[in-house]
């Protein structure tokens, strides 16, 4: 069991890896990132729940209570981040966009701050620190700030948004959902 579930991760791994170049081919091929969006969540849905429906499914029933879970999640964190991170790796590139994402956690320890009063400690400020000079150091931007590639709104707010679904999911961590997955 313990192989199978690292080879499951290294799988996803992989698999997660590799979707910028599939995204780039898409667009080589006339796919605008709505569309290729689209394709992804679509083929991803096919094909979990026709492996679920010859697995557990069990798993596929929802209580009407939590149906609008499902549909915030779905939307908000699936299909908008998916958006976003495209965009990004269009108008970048996808070393710049897959940087952008690792900086969800950074973003999900500001937004707890605000919107759930959580501590903001010397270790806590410390890691921001870190996060922020490792992608500054990534994408260039240090240590010749004067040769940095320019940065504008869209390409700032587009790169913001794929990390928009960290703090959607530090938001669900936080409701009283009783898990129907055993």
């Amino acid at each position: 069991m313990q192989k199978r579930a690292y080879l499951l991760i290294i799988t996803s791994g992989i698999l997660w890896g590799t979707i910028g170049i599939f995204v780039r081919g898409l667009y080589g091929l006339g796919f605008s990132s709505l569309q290729v969006v689209t394709l992804r969540v679509f083929s991803a849905s096919v094909i979990m729940l026709m492996y679920l429906l010859f697995t557990r499914p069990e798993l596929l029933k929802i209580r009407f209570r939590d149906f609008p879970y499902f549909v915030g999640t779905c939307i908000f964190s699936l299909a908008f981040f998916n958006l976003c991170y495209f965009i990004t790796i269009r108008e970048t590139s996808i070393a710049i966009a897959v940087t952008l994402l690792y900086t969800a956690p950074a973003f999900v320890v500001v937004l707890s701050r605000i919107f759930f009063r959580e501590s903001l400690g010397a270790k806590k400020l410390f890691s921001l620190g870190l996060t922020l000079a490792g992608c500054a150091f990534i994408t260039g931007y240090l240590p010749e700030l004067g040769n940095s590639p320019s940065l504008s709104l869209p390409w700032l707010l587009t790169g913001l948004g794929a990390v928009s679904d960290m703090p959607f999911t530090a938001y669900l961590e936080r409701l009283p959902l009783k898990s129907t997955i055993h």
